[in-house]
């Protein structure tokens, strides 16, 4: 009885995750975001890079738009500016 009523729940399970995947799939489709928003705006990171180019230091930067010094050195990676420019 138990092995049956276990095989019924893996089933459902299963189940469950194909309809969750395809949700997921269906959502990134759509141009849904998925994750943490971001704490800087395309805006904010064109300033961002400009500034470090004439001088500006990351921390500086950071204590600036009060964020840590990583969302600044994310935000002037090539990547990270070109999805920004677009």
């Amino acid at each position: 009885m138990l092995t049956i009523m276990g095989g019924i729940a893996e089933f459902e399970r299963g189940l469950i995750r194909k309809r969750t995947d395809e949700g997921i799939e269906r959502a990134k489709k759509q141009g849904k975001k998925f994750g943490r928003p971001d704490r800087l705006d395309a805006g904010q990171k064109r300033v961002i890079a400009d500034r470090y180019g004439k001088g500006a230091t990351i921390p500086e930067l950071a204590a600036e738009y009060e964020v840590g010094v990583g969302t600044i050195w994310r935000a002037l990676q090539p990547e990270t500016r070109e999805a920004a420019a677009a």
